[in-house]
C-alpha cells in the first residue's frame, strides 16, 4: 500500500511541474490579438567571433526546419556571411509566412548563449558565444 501512494505521490508531483510550467503561464497572460500573423525573425551574432558565427548559422538552419515542419512559408530576406572561410553567419532576416507563426515564435527574442567546445579548439577549453534573435510581426 505505502508503494503505491509513494508511486502516485510522485506522478502527481510530475503533473503539477509540468501544469505549472506549461498551462499556468499561458491563463496568467492574456492572448495575443497578433499571434495568428506571419513574422520576420532577425538573426545577429553577437560576442564569441567565429564560433558565434556558426552558432548564428546553426540556429538560422533550426528556424527554418521548424517553420517547415509548421507548414509555413520560409524565405531568406537578406543573410551576410562570414568573409574569411568560416561558413558562419553574420547576420540575417529570415520571412516566416503562416498562420501563428508570430504567436509560437515570439518568446523566441532576446539573446541566446550557447558553451561548447569547438572541433577546432586544441586544448578542450570551452567557448562561450553569444546571438540576438529578434522577432517582429510582418507590417501589413
Amino acid at each position: 500500500m505505502r508503494e503505491m501512494a509513494t508511486s502516485e505521490v510522485a506522478s502527481l508531483r510530475s503533473s503539477v511541474k509540468s501544469l505549472l510550467s506549461s498551462t499556468l503561464p499561458t491563463l496568467l497572460l492574456p492572448p495575443s490579438t497578433e499571434s495568428e500573423l506571419s513574422c520576420i525573425v532577425e538573426l545577429k551574432s553577437g560576442s564569441g567571433g567565429d564560433e558565434a558565427a556558426l552558432f548564428a548559422s546553426e540556429l538560422m538552419q533550426m528556424y527554418i526546419r521548424y517553420a517547415s515542419l509548421q507548414g509555413w512559408k520560409v524565405s531568406v530576406m537578406e543573410e551576410s556571411r562570414m568573409g574569411n572561410g568560416v561558413e558562419g553567419l553574420r547576420d540575417a532576416q529570415l520571412e516566416i509566412k503562416g498562420a501563428g507563426a508570430y504567436g509560437k515564435l515570439r518568446w523566441e527574442s532576446g539573446v541566446h548563449r550557447v558553451q561548447r567546445v569547438p572541433a577546432t579548439e586544441k586544448a578542450g577549453r570551452t567557448h562561450t558565444s553569444t546571438m540576438a534573435v529578434i522577432v517582429s510581426i510582418i507590417p501589413s
